[in-house]
């Protein structure tokens, strides 16, 4: 207390006395009181949750978050196998790797359903590998891989995606390489029979039709023996079917007159 706070209270006390101050203090808590927050009476009672103004319900929410649960771990089966190829005798090496899940519905239809993956996978491939060679392994397990990739759903069971790595033995790949050269061979050997042929069919139809052609086509072939076609006469008639022997217009023509070459088979006379 501060000395003019004491000096006030001393001279209150010696004018007034000790029940003023008694009466003061009295006074100031009964003021206190006062202001405090009065009890609820009978006339005005205090308010209730019944008449508390209400709160507005929050409104639905369109979009309601689902809660985010993790998806199931599809099955994982894998499977080793070998797979026919285009040439016989010949396959591919094919190491598969599957996750499948059983369809909605379904898991109690079959009691293994891995053999249900494990067939149709290798199918999907086998379809590929049958119609190419094990000297193209990248081009195939590329193609496979690409089918493997999206969803199939086997048997109405089962959903399937996967992957698998091809192979082949070098000694499958030495076979599949003779076989290629056999078939490039063979490939070979029929277009030049068709091309014989067709020559033949051009000089029937064509360059032997009669002598003075069948000379000019020989010309035309052999243009370094061309001073042999004096001589060759009587061979361009025969493949011309002309027979020298009996063919007065040949003799007429081309033999010198008055004698016939000792290869005709007439004496000079």
């Amino acid at each position: 207390m501060r000395l003019s706070e004491r000096w006030a209270l001393f001279r209150a006390r010696r004018r007034y006395g000790s029940d003023f101050l008694v009466q003061a203090r009295t006074a100031a808590l009964a003021g206190a009181t006062a202001t405090a927050q009065k009890p609820a009476t009978a006339d005005k009672p205090a308010p209730s949750a019944s008449t508390a103004p209400a709160v507005p319900a929050a409104k639905p929410n369109p979009f309601p978050q689902q809660s985010m649960r993790p998806p199931a771990q599809p099955n994982v089966t894998t499977l080793a196998t070998r797979l026919p190829s285009f040439v016989p005798g010949t396959w591919f090496d094919a190491s598969f790797t599957l996750r499948w899940e059983s369809l909605p519905g379904q898991h109690l239809r079959h009691s293994r359903p891995e053999e249900v993956v494990r067939a149709g996978a290798a199918e999907l491939v086998a379809v590929v590998a049958r119609c190419a060679l094990v000297t193209q392994v990248e081009a195939v397990q590329a193609e496979a891989n690409r089918r493997l990739g999206a969803r199939h759903e086997f048997d109405e069971l089962v959903a399937v995606v996967g992957e698998v790595t091809l192979s082949a033995s070098q000694v499958h790949i030495e076979a599949t390489e003779e076989y290629e050269r056999l078939r490039r061979a063979e490939a070979i050997g029929e277009l030049r029979r068709k091309i014989d042929k067709e020559e033949m069919a051009h000089l029937r139809s064509t360059a032997f039709t009669d002598v003075r052609t069948a000379r000019v086509w020989w010309a035309y072939r052999h243009p370094e023996r061309i001073h042999e076609i004096a001589s060759m006469d009587e061979v361009f008639a025969r493949l011309c079917g002309q027979d020298v022997a009996f063919s007065p217009a040949f003799e007429e023509e081309f033999t010198p007159a008055g004698e016939l070459s000792a290869s005709n088979g007439h004496n000079a006379g």
